[in-house]
């Protein structure tokens, strides 16, 4: 048997927690005390339904040094930084530390910018550069599709 997955901040075992449907569904890994969340491979792109997002932010994971470890391999990590959410990456594994709280501010975010635009002023017009960053980053499709709808060819 596996020893239990161990919290990078807190050192608290992680407990699961279920997501999806009890066929679908999958287990991700959550610290009781600060309520960060580990993320297994494929799994970030079940939560957030977008196939790119685990591949962007790997890609665009930076060098510098980490404090934290993987929870999986004990390989020092790398972040990821997108507005002022901070993802840590496991180059390795491909695995995703996100501290608690993050997801729901990057997911704020994203609703807000994906909100019926106010009557006669273009969505795209009401955008700030920080908004289409995390556009990009958390739904690049979305963001694709706006720019087409706002300039056509």
């Amino acid at each position: 048997m596996n020893a239990p997955l161990q919290c990078p901040r807190e050192g608290a075992e992680l407990g699961g927690q279920q997501l999806g449907g009890r066929v679908l569904g999958f287990r991700i890994d959550v610290c009781p005390k600060c309520q960060g969340t580990w993320f297994d491979r494929g799994e970030l792109r079940l939560v957030t339904n977008d196939r790119a997002i685990e591949a962007l932010i790997k890609d665009y994971a930076t060098t510098a040094p980490n404090p934290i470890h993987c929870v999986r391999d004990r390989t020092p990590m790398r972040k990821r930084t997108i507005g002022d959410v901070e993802i840590d990456v496991c180059q390795k594994c491909g695995g995703f530390w996100v501290d608690g709280g993050e997801l729901e501010e990057l997911e704020e975010a994203v609703q807000a910018v994906e909100a019926p635009p106010k009557e006669g002023v273009p969505l795209v017009a009401a955008l700030t550069p920080r908004d289409v960053a995390l556009l990009a980053w958390i739904a690049p499709d979305t963001l694709s599709r706006l720019q087409h709808e706002t300039h056509p060819r």
